[in-house]
């Protein structure tokens, strides 16, 4: 009872520390609703008009008003409702909705706002604007000429907007001009937005950066306005510009106030952008993310964004049809949204607490952990670190001063003398000696083995081994760094190979009774020189005066790899335990039925084995281990904790674990590379798992997809615990 317990509380505790993707995503569909990490299509919870938003309007108290062609939906703490009969605390939300439902209703009125005076005003197609103001309709001051307003919005006295107009060349060719219009309750000032490529009077030069996309008011009472690329904030009258950004144009816009914005891009991608650093932070794939709110994007847009009551950002989107008066091209009498959605996103916080964290392009700004990304790392005892890249074409040396350089596998190879270069190196295909920081790799094709020294050089090696034994032909290899030799596996057996001429040693599978294709999964080093070859059949241990064979234990394996606890003793881990050398044999310490058992009380639904891929001990020896399905696991002697990696936003494959050289246990995941040529039968088979899944299979796993950085490392940095 007591260890369900703390199961359950250090479950909670996780996933409070980092959110999943799920939790930061509230979607209304046309006939679905997804809110606090649940999908559901019952008619009772559905809002069918939520699909059909056309504009949202923040009111003083963050409650924000979702307004289609025939529709005004209430948003508060993400509990979405018709407006109904709501009485408002904001008067201005009052006056509007009674004009929605009156019986002059005006697509216009859609368009409109309330300034802090009491007045609303809205686009007229003869009069330019009119307003509003204690049910009396009058003419507004503001030149019509076929100028449309556009994103009125109310200041503390009067509006700003923008205008639109189609102005005709000599060519008889129509092109859009824009402009700012301000209007202080008196009088009427036109601003052209800034452009670096001229200097002309308002209206004489008609520019693509003259084009005005947005008006936004955030919740400190600042008026940002919005070009194709560059961001302004409207000041006493005047436009200065904020920041620009080198991406599709702007379409709208909208800032929190932490000064991050959403920005919906013409390309259909969202991205955030903080203001203070200055620096595009997320990323949102239209068809790839649930950032629409739908599955299906093709000719869906988003149509306004806002920011509610609690600081998170809230998307319209659908799919937008709009129609012209006949005589004025620009002015806007009606605009249908349908097939879209209302979605409240909320930004995750990357914080670190004890010694958990995440580095991936947010929360590392300047991307440096990116160099120690790969699927296997060697060091040596000079500093330098090599790092061999995902697709294996390529491996960074990283010295020990942080300079890096990149290696590409086959122009090495053939800057050798190899006539056919190899394009991919293997970890299993990779070693180094630790003293000098020559690193040897053998070629996985014809199995050819390279030395590259520390200073660059490379050269093709050659064995004098007996000719029956294929030289030239090494399967496997590792360096032994305690007596500077190569250990290398052959067709064969295993050699021992000296590199100051000493004499050879040739260990056959005969007399070993190790095989080395079928059943060899690992060849490890420790520190005192041994050789461990974890095997199908048993774990050998190996040295230049001879070779022993450690059993399997009944029912089970021995070793599946390798791995050496903070002070070096060497660990063995098998199928169903993790053993220790002891004495000269290995005795069970932790076993993995345990790990079994807590895996299915956190995860009862899931399949998921106990079967363990990577091995680390941080520095206060502690076992940090990652299974087949992926998930990170941590034994403190007495009991197991889990995390997903979808709890720190990274990918789910995890490719790689080590101890770094600040003592932190580094968990690297990342895109496993897709193969560039898929049968026919295996392009049908996706197809039909494909097919296979429901509408919320799908959109559930879009969900979980959208706030995730497939690369990124997560540390266990044992030197944050107080």
């Amino acid at each position: 009872m007591r260890l369900s317990y703390i199961l359950l509380f250090l479950t909670l505790y996780t996933n409070s520390i980092f959110a999943q993707s799920s939790r930061h995503w509230t979607v209304y569909g046309h006939n679905y609703v997804y809110e606090q990490g649940k999908f559901s299509q019952k008619e009772d919870q559905i809002i069918k008009t939520a699909s059909s938003i056309a504009s949202l309007k923040r009111l003083s108290d963050g409650t924000i008003l979702a307004v289609g062609e025939n529709t005004t939906l209430l948003l508060n703490d993400t509990k979405l409702e018709e407006a109904g009969n709501n009485e408002f605390t904001d008067i201005s939300a009052t006056k509007l909705c009674s004009l929605l439902k009156s019986k002059k209703t005006n697509f216009q009125y859609l368009m409109g706002d309330w300034d802090q005076s009491g007045n609303f005003y809205f686009p007229d197609l003869k009069a330019g604007c009119k307003i509003i103001n204690n049910k009396t309709t009058t003419k507004g001051d503001v030149e019509e000429d076929e100028w449309s307003l556009y994103h009125i919005t109310g200041l503390k006295k009067g509006f700003i907007a923008g205008q639109l107009k189609y102005i005709e060349n000599n060519e008889g060719k129509k092109t859009p001009a824009y402009r700012l219009v301000h209007f202080d309750g008196k009088n009427v000032t036109m601003h052209k937005l800034p452009s670096e490529k001229d200097n002309s009077p308002l209206m004489t030069v008609i520019e693509e950066e003259h084009i005005l996309t947005d008006i936004f008011e955030d919740k400190q009472g600042n008026y940002w306005v919005t070009g194709k690329n560059k961001v302004f904030l409207f000041k006493e009258g005047q436009l200065e510009e904020q920041f620009s950004i080198d991406e599709d144009e702007i379409k709208q816009f909208a800032v929190n106030k932490h000064g991050e914005a959403l920005i919906a891009l013409s390309s259909g991608t969202v991205i955030t952008y903080n203001i203070r650093s200055k620096k595009t932070e997320w990323r949102f794939d239209k068809s790839e993310s649930i950032i629409y709110g739908v599955l299906n994007t093709e000719g869906v847009e988003v149509t306004d964004i806002e920011v509610d009551n609690q600081n998170r950002f809230v998307l319209s989107s659908g799919v937008v049809a709009v129609e012209y008066h006949n005589t004025n091209n620009s002015f806007i009498t009606k605009k249908t949204v349908k097939n879209g959605a209302l979605v409240v996103f909320d930004l995750p916080a990357f914080q670190s607490q004890n010694s958990l964290r995440v580095l991936n392009t947010y929360t590392d700004g300047d991307g440096k952990f990116m160099n120690l990304v790969g699927q296997d790392r060697l060091t040596d005892n000079l500093g330098n670190q090599y790092i061999l890249a995902v697709d294996g074409e390529s491996f960074k040396k990283i010295d020990a001063e942080g300079n890096i350089k990149e290696f590409n596998a086959g122009t090495l190879t053939k800057s050798a003398g190899y006539k056919y270069p190899d394009v991919k190196l293997y970890p299993q295909n990779w070693s180094i000696d630790k003293n000098s920081g020559t690193l040897y790799f053998s070629t996985p094709s014809m199995k050819y083995t390279f030395q590259m020294k520390v200073d660059e050089s490379i050269e093709q090696l050659t064995f004098g081994l007996d000719e029956h034994w294929n030289c030239n032909k090494v399967k496997r290899m590792v360096h032994d760094h305690v007596n500077d030799a190569l250990w290398l596996v052959t067709g064969e057996g295993y050699v021992y190979h000296p590199m100051n001429g000493d004499s050879i040693q040739y260990y056959t599978t005969e007399e070993t009774g190790l095989e080395t294709g079928y059943g060899l999964h690992q060849l490890e080093i420790d520190e005192k020189g041994t050789l461990w070859v974890s095997h199908l059949k048993g774990l050998g241990e190996f040295n230049k005066d001879g070779f022993k064979l450690h059993k399997n234990p009944a029912g089970g394996y021995l070793s599946m790899f390798m791995a050496e606890d903070y002070q070096g003793t060497p660990y063995s881990i098998g199928k169903d335990a993790i053993y220790k050398l002891k004495e000269g044999a290995f005795t069970e310490v932790v076993p993995l039925s345990t790990l079994q058992k807590t895996l299915k009380e956190q995860f009862p639904v899931q399949l998921l084995s106990s079967w363990v891929k990577h091995v680390c001990f941080d520095k206060s020896n502690q076992l940090w281990a990652t299974t087949q399905e992926n998930k990170i696991v941590h034994y403190d002697g007495q009991q197991w904790k889990i995390y997903s990696p979808e709890n720190f936003y990274a990918g789910r494959n995890i490719i790689n674990m080590f101890l770094d050289q600040q003592d932190r246990v580094s968990i690297v995941t990342a895109e496993k590379p897709v193969s560039a040529m898929m049968t026919s039968l295996q392009k049908n088979q996706k197809k039909e798992e494909q097919i296979k899944k429901t509408f919320e299979e799908i959109f559930l796993e879009k969900v979980e997809q959208s706030i995730q950085f497939e690369t990124a490392i997560i540390l266990v940095d044992k030197n944050l615990e107080y």
